[in-house]
Order: C-alpha cells, then sequence, then structure tokens
C-alpha cells in the first residue's frame, strides 16, 4: 500500500475519532485485532461508507491487515492506553515506510 492510501487512512481515522467512534477502545483490543490480521475489520466498522475508506481496493485492505499484523507484534511501547493513539501510530509508520 502507497503512502496516499496511508494518508486517506489517517483522514478518515481523524474523521473517526472527532465523531466520537473509537473513543472507547484499549490497545489490549486493538492488538487483538491487529494480530489477528484484522484491523481493516476494526476500521471497516469505524468509517463505513466513508469517501477515504471506500477508496481502498480489497488488495490495500489485505496489505494493511498484514503491515499492521507485523506492527502489533513488536513489543509494546508503554503502557496500556488509547486503542485510537495506537491505531494513529500504526498508520503514521506505515506512512513513513511507504514515504
Amino acid at each position: 500500500m502507497d503512502a496516499s492510501k496511508y494518508r486517506l487512512l489517517l483522514s478518515a481515522l481523524i474523521a473517526a475519532l472527532d465523531s466520537g467512534k473509537l473513543e472507547n477502545l484499549n490497545t489490549g483490543e486493538v492488538r487483538l485485532y491487529a494480530r489477528a490480521g484484522a484491523i481493516s475489520i476494526l476500521l471497516g466498522g469505524a468509517f463505513p461508507g466513508t469517501a477515504e475508506a471506500s477508496r481502498l481496493s480489497e488488495d490495500d485492505w489485505r496489505t494493511l491487515n498484514r503491515e499492521v499484523a507485523a506492527m502489533a507484534f513488536q513489543p509494546a511501547d508503554g503502557a496500556p492506553g488509547k486503542g485510537s493513539a495506537l491505531l494513529m501510530t500504526w498508520i503514521l509508520q506505515g506512512l513513513g515506510q511507504h514515504m
């Protein structure tokens, strides 16, 4: 997935956070989805029908699942906290890897 797709995802995540979605997620829950290779299910539920999400292809979502799963198995950096912050960290890390 290229950097432009990660930018789209970041935009959709920010919009979801602004509307109050994902605010009750904790890092443990986010890691469970990520490690199962299913972060697309979590994110897809947070911003269904948004223009940004609709611009991601099936291959983009599969790639995102794979890349985030790899990030999720890295050692945790810090105490448990907001899952939304962890999602944003991973999206920014993916963006940086593809620039």
